[in-house]
């Protein structure tokens, strides 16, 4: 039985380190990503080493990363514009940037959820930290003088 490539493996290790080294996935080609998402490409694309992100699974993280982007502006426009307005009417309505924000969280979940991130807490935590260690390493063997040549 073929083990899993984790941490405490030689494979698993130097995996770690090739990942650290090459740091996060470029967005694919094609996803339309603008320089506002890039805040949210990095952090979803940093929760799995970077061996981790098969190409499909690129595309489903720009879509993630574009959706993110459209919750946080639309929360604050309903922070600026306020939970209820008034209509041509004089009536006070729901503001219906609360509908659309319902709508474009609910999507934003559902993308998430199909790359399974952060579906145990524990998990992801512990992905991470190796992730921070391998990259600490990557940077101390970047810095060794007898290496660098």
């Amino acid at each position: 039985m073929r083990r899993k490539r984790t941490a405490d493996t030689i494979t698993g290790a130097v995996s770690n380190l090739m990942d650290a080294i090459q740091g996060p996935p470029d967005p694919p080609d094609g996803s339309g990503l603008v320089d506002a998402d890039a805040v949210y490409w990095a952090a979803i694309v940093n929760m799995r080493p970077r061996s981790d992100w098969p190409p499909h699974d690129l595309h489903i993280a720009a879509l993630t990363a574009k959706s993110m982007r459209a919750v946080a502006e639309l929360q604050a426009m309903l922070e600026a514009e306020g939970p209820v307005r008034e209509n041509s009417r004089g009536e006070t309505t729901a503001n219906p940037v609360a509908a659309l924000l319902d709508a474009a969280t609910r999507r934003m979940l559902s993308l998430r959820r199909s790359l399974g991130l952060a579906t145990d807490p524990g998990d992801t935590v512990a992905r991470t930290e190796a992730y921070k260690k391998a990259r600490s390493v990557a940077k101390q063997l970047e810095e060794e003088p007898l290496l660098a040549q």
